[in-house]
């Protein structure tokens, strides 16, 4: 079963259900239906709701920021960010099967621990636009071996890579 998790953007009705129809009155309709194991997070700028089973994780266009630990301890694998622009302190704390992440041209700030301990995390493409890397924001993150720092990172915190142990090549843009 598919499970849409949304907080509509026309009547800002909250919906957990299987991709059904929005209340009566309500004229919005989900813009590209989830995969099987997918969650993807719609409407109202802020991600609202989280599900446990998901291995992908997909955000619409209009969602903006995230909260901080909003997917701690998730078995995500596969992450697509679409036009995130704050990515809250420990957004992605131990989930310890996430392999790649791209951070979006959009994001300006990767808060403290937000990718902390996730252990199989092989690769992180940050994006020109980039401006804050906060403290610990990779900590832990033992099977990343290499990563590019934009031009536009004004702010590296303390331990933001400490613990990636086969961390080999850091490079400045």
């Amino acid at each position: 079963m598919k499970l849409v998790a949304a907080l509509c953007a026309g009547c800002r009705c909250r919906m957990m259900q299987a991709a059904a129809p929005h209340p009566p009155g309500c004229q919005q309709r989900l813009p590209k239906p989830p995969m099987d194991d997918e969650w993807v997070v719609y409407g109202g700028g802020v991600v609202q709701n989280r599900h446990q089973s998901a291995r992908r994780l997909r955000f619409a266009p209009n969602v903006t920021t995230m909260p901080d630990g909003a997917f701690l301890n998730r078995r995500l694998v596969e992450i697509e960010l679409g036009n995130v622009t704050d990515i809250g302190k420990g957004a992605f704390h131990f989930c310890d099967a996430l392999q790649v992440v791209s951070i979006p041209s959009t994001a300006v700030t990767i808060g403290c621990n937000a990718f902390l301990n996730c252990s199989q995390l092989r690769e992180a493409k940050l994006r020109e636009g980039l401006q804050m890397i906060g403290n610990g924001s990779f900590f832990k993150c033992q099977s990343l071996e290499h990563i590019t720092i934009p031009s536009s990172v004004t702010f590296v915190g303390p331990g933001a890579f400490a613990g990636c142990t086969n961390l080999t090549d850091v490079t400045r843009l």
